[in-house]
């Protein structure tokens, strides 16, 4: 086996849902600073730069999104950004970057890794890339990192793995033997009591060649558009759109034989809700975890974030309290997930106002 080059994708599209009324379609989750100040878009890229230089760095990411995109990364080339013309789920944006990867190097391994992950081990993380690389590499198997289960978890995908690990530098890899769909209580408490099984992280490792190998068994015609689409700016504007809208685990992860994975201890969330942000922040004597001023009386277990005022409560457990200039967001901690339709139907009634300025 040659040297390794490795290069890394960073998905970093999004509706701007999850963390609404502080998130919008013009600024979603990625381009908070929810932790520091620096964005979660900046993190990851971050993390990556003592691993490869930023010519090995791709962001994929939607045409609404590109220029703030830039602006966060002034650190990478124009010639970085792989442009969505429109959304079509993971496994397009994957092919299409892969595709702008193998033209750098058709013999490259490509790390898929998320803009908006939370990772506090990050030399591990980096030494878990290497190996998964190494490991990709040798064996061509589609690679995934799994972490294991902390709580039963309802909000993530599982990965049940099977047999004798294999030895790779400083980790094990393991064959898998079944993705399983975000499961209701009963079922994840099973799963994580059973010890076989793992929260899917949604970070993958491959080598460019069986990415593409795999994706032509499996989807054949998705191959197809991406061979015909190549770098053509024209082609990918006409094709791109007819495109499958598809996941990358239900279109290719499940489907193929050719899947191992890797347990992860990384220190990694998905930062996927607001009650999550609630499990990561600082939290004083009553549990609540706040940015901004706060008044409060008989308050626990609250996350609380506030903007240009104070923000005031008074014998209330469990909430979710979020000012914005735009919004002002009042919610029950354990139904944050949820927030989906809600989000939508306001900006729906800002888009049909004629606002559509971000935050």
């Amino acid at each position: 086996m040659g040297e390794l080059d490795l290069h890394a994708v960073v998905l970093a599209g999004g509706s701007g849902t999850r963390f609404w009324p502080l998130s919008t379609p013009e600024r979603p989750k990625q381009f908070l600073a929810l932790f520091d100040d620096r964005s979660l878009l900046r993190h990851a890229v971050d993390r990556l730069l003592p691993l490869m230089p930023p010519t090995n760095i791709w962001i994929s990411t939607g045409a609404n999104l590109v220029d703030a995109a830039r602006a966060e990364l002034p650190m990478l080339p124009a010639s970085q950004f792989v442009i969505e013309p429109e959304a079509r789920n993971t496994l397009p944006c994957i092919g299409l970057a892969c595709a702008r990867v193998r033209e750098a190097n058709a013999d490259a391994v490509v790390a898929i890794v998320c803009a908006d992950h939370l990772i506090r081990r990050e030399d591990e993380y980096r030494a878990l890339l290497n190996d998964a690389a190494a490991s990709a590499m040798a064996s061509g198997d589609l690679t995934t990192f799994g972490i294991r289960p902390t709580r039963p978890e309802t909000g993530y995908g599982y990965v049940r793995y099977e047999g004798t690990a294999t030895r790779v530098g400083q980790h094990d890899v393991y064959k898998v033997a079944e993705f399983a769909e975000k499961p209701d209580r009963e079922t994840a408490e099973l799963f994580v009591n059973s010890g076989d099984y793992l929260w899917n992280s949604g970070m993958f490792v491959w080598s460019v060649r069986a990415f593409f190998a795999t994706l032509r068994t499996h989807q054949p015609e998705m191959h197809a558009q991406l061979q015909d689409m190549g770098s053509d700016a024209g082609a990918i504007a006409r094709i791109y759109p007819t495109m499958e809208r598809v996941s990358v685990d239900y279109g290719l992860m499940e489907r193929a034989g050719n899947i191992a994975v890797i347990p992860a201890d990384i220190d990694w969330d998905d930062v996927g809700s607001w009650e999550s942000v609630w499990s990561v922040w600082e939290r004083d004597a009553d549990d609540n975890a706040v940015r901004g001023e706060h008044i409060g009386s008989d308050t626990s277990k609250c996350l609380i974030f506030g903007s240009d005022k104070p923000v005031v409560s008074l014998g209330v457990e469990g909430l979710v309290i979020v000012d914005t200039p735009d919004a002002v967001l009042v919610c029950r901690r354990d139904r944050a997930q949820d927030l989906r339709a809600l989000a939508e139907e306001a900006f729906r009634r800002r888009s049909d106002k004629g606002d559509t300025h971000g935050d």
